[in-house]
């Protein structure tokens, strides 16, 4: 009986001790649906769900006291979503712990000066001007880079140093060491009299 309770005490233990722990985690997603306290996203970034996965985001709105009510948001926003780590495997996928929603721009714009241009990238160092609207690791760089093909139609003009430009990008995809913003709208070159694009 002795040789029993114990080895039944070490099963409980061992259950206990191999509890899966978790952890907080983050991540971008554009909202895909709103309908009464229900709020499904897609994750816009590859690091822990597939881009094209369906997530329930709705336990945020289950507490009075978040910043945010359902009726804040609309479809098609980016966000950026805090849960405790715990992933229930359904469909669509559940987040029954989400603790925090920040809206996101879309579209920042910011001034640079052109300190080197590359086959594939431009060297920037941001000018800080009213004209700069970015994520804060951004305007603390002294220098960065970009791609010199844009995502959308607008050319890119013949660049050289010290040109100062004006840059549309979504700040949703950045890559570190060095930093790099991966999702460029447009670039064009600055008037030097208002700092605005020249037309």
């Amino acid at each position: 009986m002795k040789k029993f309770f114990i080895i039944f005490t070490g099963l409980i233990l061992m259950g206990c001790s191999s509890k899966q722990q978790y952890k907080e985690t983050y991540f971008y997603g554009t909202i895909d649906s709103l309908e009464k306290e229900t709020c499904l996203v897609k994750a816009t970034d590859e690091a822990i769900f597939q881009t094209q996965d369906l997530i329930d985001i709705s336990s945020y709105f289950q507490s009075k006291d978040n910043v945010y009510h359902i009726d804040d948001f609309r479809v098609g926003e980016n966000i950026y979503i805090g849960f405790d780590g715990v992933i229930q495997e359904t469909l669509p996928i559940q987040l029954p712990n989400v603790f925090s929603i920040e809206k996101i721009k879309s579209q920042n714009y910011m001034n640079a000066i052109v300190e080197e241009v590359k086959e594939k990238d431009i060297v920037i160092r941001p000018c800080s001007t009213e004209e700069y609207d970015a994520d804060s690791r951004l305007m603390e760089a002294t220098t960065l880079l970009i791609p010199s093909e844009v995502i959308s139609e607008t050319k890119v003009p013949n660049l050289k140093k010290g040109d100062k430009i004006h840059i549309v990008f979504n700040e949703m995809k950045l890559e570190e060491n060095p930093l790099k913003i991966m999702n460029v709208f447009s670039i064009d070159l600055c008037n030097e009299k208002n700092k605005e694009p020249a037309q």
